[in-house]
């Protein structure tokens, strides 16, 4: 469970106004979460992280956000152009990659997690006018891992087979931005072994992501590069 302990606000040179706020996770760890919103409509969020060691290794770190469905069109500047892992990259090269979210869904045969991508230095999602939000990592960070489905994680864990896998929500979309995602594991048939290097361990992470507004015609990556400047200085 997530409480939230604590909450400031405070206004900087009328540039931004910024809120902090402190959560805990009961024995298993704290939080810190620091958000910047700019006049532009531009959102920063930076992240701090303490989990107990007493924890298991982790599947991934960062966020879950749940969006409106509209927007299904997806680029990425990142690793790809099918989905990939830490662990699995040799098939993967960097690129700009244009998508629906529907194309990114893989249907294995076992419902399970799927159209993930790596070393991703911008992802952007818009509607069919054009509009949307773009993410880029903050922190002086240099990328992030990123998957968006219209399933969310327990509707493709609880179903055996593909006809079993069914949106709760068909209005919206999710959007999972990592700071770290463990590999997939499975290089032989029998065990599902992940090498140590791939596996999270529990610990302090920080980390960060900048949200800005797309307008229609808006070239993302201009856009991207004017965030890149704007996160290194805050």
């Amino acid at each position: 469970s997530e409480d939230l302990l604590d909450t400031s606000i405070s206004v900087a040179e009328e540039e931004f106004v910024q809120m902090t706020s402190l959560f805990s996770y009961g024995k298993i760890g704290q939080g810190r979460v620091v958000t910047r919103m700019f006049t532009d409509g531009i959102v920063a969020m930076d992240y701090e992280v303490t989990l107990s060691p007493d924890l298991p290794t982790l599947p991934r770190v960062g966020l879950q956000v749940k969006i409106p469905a509209e927007f299904n069109q997806v680029e990425v500047m990142g690793m790809g152009p099918g989905e990939n892992y830490v662990d699995r990259l040799e098939a993967s090269s960097i690129g700009l990659w244009k998508s629906t979210v529907d194309d990114r869904y893989v249907p294995y045969i076992f419902p399970s997690e799927n159209g993930g991508a790596e070393q991703v230095r911008y992802l952007a999602l818009r509607n069919n006018d054009g509009a949307g939000f773009l993410v880029t990592p903050s922190r002086n960070e240099k990328d992030f891992h990123a998957s968006v489905s219209k399933y969310s994680p327990g509707e493709l864990s609880s179903a055996m087979h593909q006809e079993e896998v069914v949106s709760g929500d068909p209005s919206h979309i999710y959007l999972h931005l990592d700071h770290r995602h463990m590999g997939v594991g499975g290089e032989n048939s029998w065990l599902p072994h992940v090498p140590d290097e791939y596996l999270i361990r529990p610990g302090r992470f920080r980390f960060g992501f900048v949200f800005s507004p797309l307008k229609r015609g808006q070239k993302t990556v201009e856009i991207a590069a004017a965030t890149y400047s704007i996160a290194s200085k805050i």
